[in-house]
């Protein structure tokens, strides 16, 4: 902005100035008046609008486990996909997906919940079953809640959760 007013300063004083005669002398000399020393005053950059939202990918879940603080016995489990990662990034609106690609991870997530519906802290060690195709894939934890899976080969696999006695939906994904 500073570097614009300057410019336009110095050609608006070019252009406004104009030569002065001597009208009673027999010499007419000139002078003429032009601006020195005008160092031009880099612009600062503007800094680019960064990805909105909408543009941004889902948020890939903390390395930390969500506990929750209730205490209240288990009553059931909801197991499911949580998310797909392909190539290195998430798919999109991948959670709940019932097919993965070789290649693929599969990122698996389990909540357990009191008689309520609300997420609650287990007392025992969580446990997955994994089964299907075991050849098709690799990686699977058995006590983490959210287990990651890669996909090797077509096949099917299907993952079962269970704590305090309580077991989860059947996962089941169609690997191809």
């Amino acid at each position: 902005m500073r570097v614009v007013v300057a410019l336009l300063a110095a050609a608006l004083i070019t252009v406004s100035c104009k030569t002065i005669t001597e009208e009673d002398s027999a010499h007419t000399p000139e002078v003429s008046v032009v601006p020195t020393g005008v160092t031009p005053i880099p612009a600062r950059p503007t800094p680019s609008p960064g990805p909105t939202p909408s543009d941004e990918p889902p948020v890939t879940p903390p390395n930390e486990e969500f506990i929750p603080d209730n205490d209240n016995p288990v009553a059931r489990m909801v197991a499911k996909v949580y998310f797909l990662e392909c190539n290195g990034s998430v798919v999109p609106a991948s959670d709940y997906s019932t097919e993965a690609s070789v290649g693929c991870r599969i990122h698996l997530d389990v909540t357990p919940k009191d008689s309520a519906g609300k997420p609650t802290r287990a007392k025992g060690q969580l446990l997955w079953n994994y089964g299907g195709t075991p050849a098709s894939y690799a990686g699977a934890s058995d006590s983490d809640y959210t287990p990651t899976l890669t996909v090797l080969a077509p096949g099917e696999l299907i993952a079962i959760a269970s704590v305090d006695g309580v077991s989860s939906n059947t996962v089941q994904v169609h690997l191809k």
